[in-house]
């Protein structure tokens, strides 16, 4: 909480006008963008429609070029499991679940990106997924199922869904 409530709606204006510049908001993880205390100002004012506009702005966003491979992977699943995570804080399980199953369906850059994390990056976003998908509602199905929806399955090592 801002110890001044009247300049909420001054810092909002600012980090918004930052956060409208790519730049500004690919050239690091999703937490230290002008898009996270947005996305943290939207909340306490109850603007959850406009943070989920921000972070689906800033998924969207893809620039990780200036690191080597396997820091780009990791940097990747790092910033996918923040906007999960924000997704699920706002109430929009469905976007959660579409990012982790997005995730999932690249198995092999848990691997690439271990190096990094230090630890089962994968188990993770199995865990996020898991609590996700706890959390829908019916009405949230329609979305879930919307034509971008990526469904993966994995088999085990018997090769049993």
């Amino acid at each position: 909480m801002w110890p001044h409530e009247s300049l909420v709606d001054l810092a909002i204006k600012l980090l918004e006008s930052a956060a409208a510049n790519p730049e500004s908001m690919t050239n690091n993880e999703f937490e230290y963008t002008p898009g996270k205390p947005l996305v943290n100002l939207y909340k306490q004012k109850g603007r959850k429609e406009d943070a989920r506009k921000v972070l689906l702005k800033a998924a969207a966003l893809k620039s990780y070029e200036r690191y080597d491979p396997g820091y780009q992977t990791y940097q990747r699943i790092r910033n996918a499991m923040a906007f999960a995570t924000e997704y699920r804080q706002l109430g929009y399980p469905a976007d959660a679940i579409k990012v982790y199953q997005q995730v999932m369906s690249q198995p092999n850059d848990f691997v690439t990106a271990q190096r990094y994390y230090g630890r089962d990056m994968k188990q993770d976003v199995q865990k996020g997924l898991s609590e996700a998908l706890k959390e829908l509602k019916p009405e949230s199905l329609p979305e879930l199922l919307s034509p971008t929806t990526v469904i993966t399955i994995t088999m085990d090592e018997k090769g049993k869904p």
